[in-house]
């Protein structure tokens, strides 16, 4: 993307929230919370920390959920291989 590969915004808040967007757009909430973590990094008006903080909120329980939900498949994974296990004994 081009927004990706801009350069001299390093300092501004809209380009890392225009990155997180489109980073959230596309289901990458990893990098989409990084770049909003570093738009919330960069502004220092009220309305928009709000913003930034309720969407980072968002992505977290996301990743939180995610994580879990992997979790919960690799242990079910684990039972299945453990009751094979059991049974040739």
């Amino acid at each position: 993307s081009l927004l990706v590969d801009m350069k001299g915004l390093e300092d501004n808040s809209y380009y890392f929230a225009s990155l997180g967007n489109l980073f959230l757009r596309i289901g990458n909430i990893l990098e989409a919370n990084k770049n909003l973590n570093k738009a919330l990094t960069l502004t220092t008006s009220k309305p928009e920390i709000e913003l930034l903080k309720k969407i980072i909120i968002t992505c977290s329980w996301f990743l939180f959920f995610q994580g879990a939900i992997k979790i919960y498949f690799y242990f079910q994974i684990l039972l299945i291989i453990i009751d094979d296990l059991f049974k040739y004994k």
